[in-house]
């Protein structure tokens, strides 16, 4: 029996081979780790009838998970800076389980931004790269993001190829960033719609939820230091009936105004709340009304089907 190889001359053979591994590199750079998440409107159950609360803050967006039904948005697609939310998408970039005990050397640069020094830090120290993880979503400290994105990628500008990459591979079209931090600089903004989506896909990692859950932790360093967490949420048992906050992450710059993303949960759903530009004194009360409105208006208490199930969470 002659075999295919024995008909086709060698250039050919060689045009084949190659014709194979460009479709396979092709194959490799298309594809996509994190897959795509698509919100949907309001389902049926949704009861338009009720008024939603008025907020303070600029722009808000509200989606129950994990059918990703929107229940409430407000200007939600207004670029806009979100402070430290953005840290998010740098633990995103750098969070590595296999890494976690890899120590990492605080260098003189990466002190370049204000840092409330909430902890006290100097250069030259050194530190694991979970305690550095811990300084980010915990006590939200821009040394630490400075840190983690000189490690990760040998220099801030680099870095930032790598986040804006990333946000579009997350689906965050109208979004760029500048830094790793959040802290105010031109050109850097994202929308209410966006940061759901990076909070969905962090939450979607344990090592980061479980940091930004977390009302306070030690840092196990040689001073003994506690960070606490910059989200006053998580140290509440209850938010409204039996959800209970969980995360994620809190900014503020004067640019930005108060900003939240956050997850709360009962174990059975799930919501997510970003709030953009509130103010210091409404921004809690602006997120507990929300949620106590989606909750007690029981929108979304009903079994779970194929049909109202997100492909992403399977």
């Amino acid at each position: 029996m002659t075999s295919f190889f024995s008909i086709i001359s060698s250039r050919q053979y060689l045009r084949l081979l190659g014709v194979i591994f460009l479709a396979s590199l092709f194959s490799h750079c298309t594809y996509k780790k994190y897959p795509s998440i698509q919100f949907n409107d309001a389902p049926a159950f949704y009861d338009k009838t009720s008024e939603p609360p008025t907020i303070q803050a600029s722009s808000a967006f509200l989606v129950h998970y994990p059918s990703m039904s929107i229940v409430y948005q407000k200007n939600a697609e207004q670029k806009r800076p979100i402070a430290s939310l953005q840290k998010l998408l740098t633990a995103l970039i750098v969070d590595n389980h296999d890494r976690l005990q890899q120590k990492t050397t605080l260098k003189k640069e990466d002190f370049k931004d204000y840092d409330p020094q909430s902890i006290k830090l100097k250069p030259h120290e050194s530190y694991t790269r979970e305690q550095v993880m811990k300084m980010l979503l915990i006590s939200s400290n821009n040394i630490a993001a400075n840190t983690l994105a000189r490690v990760h990628s040998g220099s801030t500008r680099a870095f930032v190829k790598e986040m804006n990459r990333l946000a579009l591979e997350l689906g965050m079209i109208n979004s760029n960033f500048k830094n790793p931090h959040g802290l105010t600089t031109t050109n850097q903004y994202s929308t209410a719609i966006d940061a759901t989506k990076m909070a969905i896909y962090a939450y979607k990692k344990p090592f980061i939820a479980s940091l930004c859950s977390q009302p306070e932790s030690l840092l196990y360093d040689k001073k003994q230091q506690t960070l606490y967490n910059t989200n006053a949420l998580v140290k509440q048992v209850s938010i409204t009936k039996d959800y209970r906050c969980v995360g994620l992450k809190t900014g503020y710059t004067k640019a930005s105004g108060y900003c939240l993303s956050l997850v709360i949960t009962n174990d059975k759903e799930t919501f997510f709340l970003t709030i953009l530009n509130s103010t210091r004194s409404q921004i809690y009360n602006d997120a507990r009304k929300l949620f106590k409105h989606v909750v007690n208006a029981s929108y979304f208490h009903y079994p779970l089907t194929t049909s109202t199930t997100h492909s992403f969470i399977n």
